[in-house]
């Protein structure tokens, strides 16, 4: 029993001790230094030598996809503020499994800056449960910001080489709110409940669709943070009764959109989610979860003062054709096998040639239909008619990442086409009321 009191006492000063050394703006960090550090031609590495420079520590994990795709990004910003500026990279794996990370990932990239790896304490000094999330660091050693990645931009970095405060979100996680007894559902057998908050003020911080709560009795759905638009967006689709996933679904018969829809600079994020940016919940009886979309609707619309109607609409769109005879698709392979696919972090496919074989035709237009959406973001329609199982090979440069004017180069082969083409498409007409 003795020996359990002083463990649980070591634990609790040792995690006293790291609360204690969390850094906040204006915390000196030049003190600070790591030892296990990949990429970087010493030792051991200290904050303290890059002094006369401004720092930017980016915290990410082998597993954060936004964390991996920005490293282009920001190979331009070093080179381009290469002798004021200096990028560090902080994770908490250690340097063997980076190192396996980008063996086994051979298409990233490796950054040309330093890799501070193993670096738990290091990240529990500056935020200990967000990723990703960047400090910025002055020439002086000076915490200034603690931040969202996607405020590294080149006009920020300018602004503060020249002296200039930004004026930009923290993401240090926001102190709870004292707010008297809180209430609880586990005596009340029936009601409702919906709120509506600005994302600052609100204490609703998790997307639910239909978390089951008090024993099963009630269902909680909500959407943390997040424009008018896409609330929208989330309540009209009805999960996935109805498509709404591009940002030309929704017409806005507005004089002005700026309040409902996310700027396309990211120099003017923050500004604007304190000001735009809204979170949602709905908490009803169990009885009425096929509804909760039907009420997230009406909310919306009383709230923000909007009317909007689903209506069909002629988008443009890529459409999939037939060129000719499609004896080339017919399948005459026996076994069943797919590796026609992009490459991701958690199914990495290194093959120059990707492949599906024996399988249906509508699997081929339906991933086809995904990367047109993801990367071109209008509609997909399948005009071929062809229903049969299938044998087709395409390379890689034609689909990772999509490329669809050399993808129609491949198709054709197999008299396939992607066409320029419109669709007819549900909307959301968006008026005042």
């Amino acid at each position: 029993m003795k020996l359990i009191s002083c463990l649980l006492i070591i634990f609790l000063l040792s995690l006293s001790k790291i609360r204690a050394q969390q850094l906040s703006p204006g915390d000196d960090c030049t003190a600070i230094t790591a030892a296990e550090v990949w990429n970087y031609d010493l030792e051991q590495l200290s904050l303290a030598t890059y002094k006369g420079k401004w720092i930017i520590l980016d915290f990410w994990n082998h597993s954060c996809i936004t964390c991996i795709q920005s490293f282009s990004k920001m190979e331009k910003l070093q080179q381009q503020f290469n002798k004021h500026l200096q990028i560090i990279l902080v994770s908490k794996e250690s340097a063997d499994s980076t190192i396996r990370f980008f063996k086994k990932h051979k298409r990233i990239p490796v950054p040309s800056f330093p890799f501070i790896t193993a670096a738990i304490s290091i990240w529990h000094r500056f935020n200990p449960d967000h990723t990703p999330f960047q400090a910025w660091i002055d020439d002086k050693g000076i915490l200034r910001y603690i931040t969202g990645p996607y405020n590294l931009t080149t006009a920020h970095i300018q602004e503060v080489l020249e002296g200039k405060k930004l004026d930009i979100a923290s993401a240090l996680p926001l102190p709870k709110k004292q707010t008297g007894p809180s209430f609880s559902w586990d005596n009340i057998h029936t009601g409702f409940q919906s709120r509506i908050l600005p994302c600052a003020e609100g204490s609703i911080n998790k997307t639910f669709e239909a978390q089951h709560v008090a024993n099963g009795r009630f269902i909680r759905m909500s959407r943390a943070c997040s424009s008018v638009g896409d609330l929208l967006m989330k309540a009209f689709s009805e999960y996935d009764k109805y498509n709404f996933k591009t940002p030309a679904q929704l017409i806005w018969l507005l004089e002005d959109k700026t309040p409902y829809t996310l700027p396309i600079d990211p120099d003017r994020w923050d500004n604007w989610k304190k000001q735009y940016s809204y979170s949602y919940e709905l908490i009803l009886p169990v009885q009425y979860i096929d509804q909760r979309y039907q009420f997230m609707q009406q909310d919306i619309q009383r709230f923000f003062g909007l009317k909007v109607s689903r209506e069909k609409k002629e988008l443009p769109a890529l459409s999939l054709v037939s060129t000719g005879d499609n004896i080339g698709l017919q399948t005459r392979a026996m076994a069943v096998t797919d590796n026609l696919r992009q490459s991701s972090l958690r199914n990495p496919v290194s093959d120059s040639i990707r492949s599906m074989n024996n399988k249906p035709f509508k699997e081929l237009a339906d991933r086809i239909s995904s990367w047109v959406l993801y990367y071109l973001k209008i509609p997909f329609q399948d005009k071929t008619g062809y229903t049969g199982n299938i044998d087709i090979s395409l390379s890689e440069k034609a689909i990772d990442p999509f490329n669809w004017e050399q993808l129609n180069k491949e198709l054709s082969k197999y008299n396939l086409k992607l066409v320029k083409d419109s669709a007819l498409t549900d909307v959301l007409i968006i008026r005042k009321y």
